[in-house]
């Protein structure tokens, strides 16, 4: 995976490297009547643990949201996008994680992280 801070909270290693990443991407809102994407200028993305450990789902939901259903942070670090470039975020938005369900009260399954209104620096 691919970020390094959101805020001022660094994810911690474990975490980050046991995420799938979809890098972030502008919304297409539709095409200019010639077939050319028109695109917003805010970012979204995701990330998606097929498994994730209790400790793991707690900082999400504890630290990072701090018991929120979403929470905006700025001066954010997503490190790549889909071409391997370093990004620098003045903003963005992260909501709750969902997730499909738990077992033994230990893992949390099919946990996806939505981050939206990403907006980038320049």
């Amino acid at each position: 995976m691919a970020i390094l801070t959101i805020g001022s909270l660094v994810m911690p290693d474990d975490l980050a490297k046991r995420g799938h990443y979809m890098p972030p991407a502008p919304e297409v809102l539709g095409n200019n009547g010639r077939g050319i994407d028109q695109i917003s200028v805010t970012y979204s993305m995701q990330i998606t643990y097929n498994r994730l450990p209790k400790a793991h789902y707690v900082w999400w939901r504890t630290t990072l949201l701090a018991g929120q259903l979403s929470r905006e942070f700025s001066s954010s670090n997503i490190v790549v996008d889909d071409l391997g470039n370093n990004l620098s975020v003045f903003s963005l938005v992260v909501h709750r994680p969902t997730f499909t369900g738990i077992k033994f009260n230990q893992h949390y399954e099919g946990v996806i992280v939505r981050i939206t209104d990403i907006l980038l620096t320049s």
